[in-house]
């Protein structure tokens, strides 16, 4: 007669009416030391698991603590975000801004783009630029084509990382007014983790909220 002992883990004993009494205290040890060491597999597994959303909290707290936020504001020359015709000095059509870091860490700023409602892209920009925070940097960049005609809405995206690596990107809507002035309508935080878009408006007085 065979007896087949089941236990947990899916580790079994067999008993036949041939076994001594010393293979059956063997077998008796042997299933236990297999009980142990599947539990202990098991809890190690829970541990090294919980160790791996504690250290993705951890990160999460500190990219909290020292996330940049970059926004576009008017450069500290002008009143406005504005389109600037060809001057002496300039002979191409520019757009003047100013990238300011409200945020709590540095960022990096990998590539600024603005886009009409079609998609096409009006601004030249290819080179990283540092911000503290917070900080500012005024830009006069280039433009491929034409300035855009009164009414038209674009799109600014200001594309940056932390010091830590993680990317965002601010979204700005924009809207051409006369004298080649733009009017920002909103901010909009994006994290390339996949956390909630953070909104804010501008302030009523852009001008007297800038820094120097």
């Amino acid at each position: 007669m065979a007896i087949v002992a089941q236990a947990i883990f899916g580790i079994s004993l067999q008993v036949t009416d041939e076994m001594t009494a010393g293979e059956l205290l063997v077998g008796i040890g042997t299933l236990a030391l297999a009980l142990f060491t599947a539990w202990l597999a098991k809890r190690t597994s829970r541990e090294v698991q919980l160790n791996e959303i504690s250290l993705a909290l951890t990160r999460e707290s500190i990219e909290a603590l020292d996330r940049p936020f970059v926004i576009a504001t008017p450069n500290e020359n002008y009143a406005a975000l504005a389109f600037l015709e060809p001057g002496p000095v300039h002979p191409g059509m520019r757009f003047a801004y100013r990238l300011w870091n409200i945020g709590k860490g540095p960022a990096i700023v990998e590539h600024v783009s603005l886009k009409e409602g079609t998609g096409r892209e009006l601004l030249i920009d290819s080179f990283e630029r540092a911000i503290s925070a917070p900080g500012v940097r005024d830009e006069l960049n280039s433009l491929k084509e034409g300035i855009p005609g009164v009414g038209a809405q674009l799109s600014l995206q200001i594309h940056y990382r932390s010091a830590a690596g993680r990317t965002y990107t601010t979204v700005s809507r924009l809207l051409v007014v006369e004298d080649f002035n733009c009017i920002c309508e909103s901010f909009q935080r994006i994290d390339s983790a996949g956390a909630p878009p953070k909104r804010r408006r501008p302030p009523r007085d852009l001008s007297g909220a800038l820094p120097t």
